[in-house]
């Protein structure tokens, strides 16, 4: 009697507040909780400003996050921007719980952990600059979704923007083929351990069986998400694929939804799956005569079988330029994100083409005209530098005025143009990021280096950091202690000095050539050049501030 008397309690509570019913699951099996790059207002204020939205510096910005977990992404956003005001809302109160605790660890004041239902906001909880909706939507009932798009309209700042990530159609039709056969399979267990055990198991067998009996097709699907599965942990599978709630839309429809609460579409974070120009000529022009951007983006999502999407909202009242000119990008800072064939950086310019660089994304740009291989010379020797654009094309007029290339006839404006044009394609196709304002770090290495306050303190407790670009960078025993003392006071000698102890009582273990060194004298001989390596890795990976 108790029993059931606990079940309908579960069940009205439940009805009341649609939320309620999936806290338990994420209670049970905590959500790891990490930061996500493409959420950072930095690169959300770029996006808008490419598309005429002026949105709020992130420095000065109120900063929410639905479905935040235990915080991870919403604290690095508050440690990144300390004149922000972020709040970071969950109803899975283990999670928030353990959210406060490493809260408490960083000392970061200008966030606030909120065990609360997104059901529960109103007006009267203010508005924000940004609002953060990241791996929430698919998995709520449809109550729930209702509210978090109300919420995306009711409480954003006018000219703010909301960042909502779900699950898409047609992409995710052969996958949900594969989720129902794991729901069915793991509904006999009843542990979570047991479930993700069997739901690896089914997919293997029936993998396998598939390809013994020549069907190939589905052998081949279910073998690629199994590999997917296979290399992620326990509560990936468990919330991911075996929630009861896993909603798919395709675009069309979640901007139904969108429109139902005065938004529009703004962008999406990938900007590269945005342009119709990444596609061969034939197909580009075709979609180039429509004039309706969210049936435009419907039929991308077709050819591209999407099946996830991070689609950036504003209000419907703003107007938008969708008739992008290069020189829009002038009072902006260039990052970049492509991959250089070896020795491009130690070549002397002219560079003799055709050459291949690889963007972030995997598209690959082949180029042997002037003026683009000079822009990527630049590129290059920027590193993983943000540098102002207005500098970057000085420094490259420089160098085609210096090697003589027709380009550098044209006049400063012409010119100027040109190079923004090949920036502004580098853009669409992952090559580049653009910001609006310097990125918070540095990749120089100082006599006596500081890694990012929030760095420092991870590192002394877990196996990841958040770098100052939003990224979530796994580190190893040897940097858990070195970033730890990277605080401004401690130069190489220093660092040798106090490391030493823990070569000593085997708490670290320097290996050279696959072997294991046992020598402390050659260890501290050899350990200013491991120091000096990983001092260049975090420069590169932006984990050092000035």
């Amino acid at each position: 009697m108790a029993k059931a008397t606990a079940q309908k309690s579960a069940k009205s509570v439940a009805a009341k507040d649609p939320a309620a019913a999936l806290s338990q699951a994420y209670n049970e099996v905590p959500y790891s909780s990490y930061p996500f790059a493409q959420t950072s207002p930095d690169m959300l204020q770029g996006i808008g400003k490419l598309f005429g939205l002026n949105a709020p510096s992130p420095d000065k910005a109120r900063i929410l996050e639905i479905g935040c977990a235990s915080g991870n992404n919403i604290i690095a956003m508050a440690a990144r921007f300390p004149g922000s005001s972020c709040i970071g809302i969950d109803y899975a109160g283990r999670q928030i719980e353990l959210g406060q605790e490493q809260l408490k660890a960083l000392g970061v004041p200008n966030v606030e952990l909120k065990h609360m239902s997104v059901m529960d906001i109103d007006k009267s909880f203010g508005q924000f600059d940004y609002i953060i909706c990241h791996g929430v939507l698919s998995w709520v009932p449809p109550e729930v979704q209702e509210k978090i798009l109300e919420v995306c309209s009711t409480n954003l700042s006018p000219d703010g923007i909301a960042y909502v990530s779900y699950n898409t159609l047609p992409g995710w039709n052969s996958v949900r083929s594969v989720r129902e056969m794991m729901m069915y399979h793991t509904a006999m267990y009843d542990t979570p351990g047991e479930k993700a055990h069997a739901a690896r198991q089914i997919l293997k067998f029936i993998g396998d069986s598939a390809r013994s009996n020549n069907n190939i097709n589905m052998a081949q699907t279910i073998e690629r998400e199994l590999e997917i599965l296979n290399s992620q942990p326990d509560y990936y599978l468990l919330h991911e694929h075996l929630e009861e709630n896993n909603y798919q839309f395709y675009f069309h429809q979640f901007m139904a939804l969108a429109a139902k609460n005065k938004l529009q579409y703004l962008a999406e974070t990938s900007l590269e799956k945005m342009f119709s120009g990444n596609f061969a000529p034939e197909v580009s022009s075709v979609l180039a005569t429509s004039t309706d951007i969210v049936r435009t983006e419907q039929y991308m999502d077709y050819i591209y079988d999407r099946r996830f999407r991070s689609t950036l909202l504003c209000h419907a009242d703003r107007i938008l330029n969708r008739n992008l000119q290069s020189t829009d990008i002038l009072d902006g800072y260039v990052y970049n994100r492509f991959t250089f064939p070896e020795n491009f950086a130690n070549q002397d310019m002219p560079v003799a083409g055709p050459l291949k660089f690889t963007a972030a994304t995997g598209m690959v740009l082949t180029t042997d005209d002037g003026a683009a291989l000079a822009v990527m010379k630049e590129l290059a020797s920027i590193g993983t530098q943000a540098v102002p654009i207005r500098k970057f094309l000085r420094n490259v007029a420089a160098t085609l005025k210096k090697i003589k290339h027709p380009a550098s006839q044209r006049t400063e404006e012409d010119l100027q143009d040109y190079l923004c044009q090949l920036l502004m394609r580098y853009l669409f196709i992952g090559g580049i990021y653009y910001y609006l304002q310097p990125l918070p770090y540095t990749a120089q290495v100082s006599a006596k280096p500081t890694a990012s306050k929030l760095a420092q303190i991870q590192a002394k407790s877990q196996n990841w950091v958040c770098s100052q670009r939003q990224e979530h960078i796994s580190i190893t025993p040897f940097d858990n202690k070195l970033l730890a003392m990277l605080d401004g006071t401690n130069n190489t000698a220093s660092i040798t000095k106090a490391l030493m102890p823990f070569f000593q009582n085997k708490e670290l273990v320097m290996n050279e050539h696959g072997q294991v060194v046992t020598d402390m004298k050659a260890i501290e001989t050899r350990l200013p050049e491991f120091i000096t390596a990983a001092l260049d890795r975090y420069a590169t990976l932006g984990l050092l501030v000035k």
